[in-house]
């Protein structure tokens, strides 16, 4: 049924067909009016019996044939003759108008060239203001996108480190509570040789005459890292005079546990040596 009505429509578009059928319609207009208007009765009243007389008595081989024929063929044929002269009187009209238009305004204020430079200098400014509204909407999809890949970079990481049970938080200060000689340089012959007491996160230091205990610092962001047994965590010293570490400096130790004893960096630079010892 498609297919039908494609195929009709096409022939209807024809020129010459519609052409035609137009021509054939008006020509016999009164045949056309009465089959679709007129009742039987009203036919009778002017005189005809029936339908088919009226068609027969109205009908002839010129109106349906010949006349169509040859307005169709004249259709067909003038037409497009008509649209073309139609586009060069069009053409020709606008060249005539644009030199009036330049006739017109060569001597005013603004000389036409200039008119027209303008118009392409705005064009052109659109032009680029477009183009980098589309650069921004680029840019601006391209940060979303990094966004989206940042936030799954960072919970991937996030994971990771959960499952790996870096720098595991059960662990805590208490593991290093205890007496500890600490022992720096211990690659040179003459090592300083220092004993603390870590507790409740705090440092005390012993008096190594009378065996006093004297606070000197708190133990900061401990944390120990089971999978190769490092410890690392901060000590903020509070009495320079007992210390010898500045207030405002905090002292970074990284340091690997074996056993009773701690071997690592002090500040990344400064090797140092944590062995537990027996209380006296």
């Amino acid at each position: 049924m498609k297919d039908f009505i494609d195929s009709l429509t096409d022939r209807i578009r024809n020129p010459f067909l519609f052409s035609f059928i137009i021509s054939a319609f008006f020509l016999n207009w009164k045949i056309f009016v009465t089959l679709f208007f007129q009742s039987e009765i009203q036919l009778h009243k002017i005189g005809y019996l029936s339908f088919e007389q009226f068609v027969l008595e109205r009908l002839n081989i010129n109106n349906y044939l010949f006349y169509p024929l040859l307005i169709a063929f004249a259709y067909s044929i003038f037409i497009p003759i008509i649209k073309e002269l139609i586009i060069v009187l069009n053409t020709f009209l606008s060249v005539k108008r644009n030199k009036w238009v330049v006739k017109l305004t060569k001597d005013s204020g603004i000389p036409y060239s200039m008119y027209f430079e303008a118009v392409e200098s705005l064009n052109k400014t659109k032009e680029q203001i477009n183009k980098m509204l589309d650069e921004e909407r680029k840019h601006s999809e391209e940060n979303v996108n990094l966004r989206i890949e940042l936030g799954t970079l960072k919970n991937d990481y996030i994971n990771e480190i959960e499952s790996k049970n870096y720098l595991i938080n059960r662990y805590d200060v208490s593991m290093i509570s205890g007496f500890w000689r600490l022992t720096y340089d211990i690659n040179k012959a003459n090592p300083i040789t220092k004993d603390y007491i870590f507790s409740l996160n705090q440092v005390s230091s012993i008096n190594n005459i009378n065996r006093d205990l004297n606070m000197i610092g708190q133990i900061l962001n401990f944390q120990f890292n089971q999978d190769n047994n490092t410890i690392t965590f901060i000590v903020r010293y509070t009495d320079p005079t007992k210390s010898g570490k500045s207030p405002h400096v905090p002292c970074y130790y990284e340091l690997r546990k074996v056993g009773d004893v701690m071997i690592g960096k002090e500040n990344f630079n400064i090797d140092v040596n944590f062995k537990k010892i027996e209380e006296k």
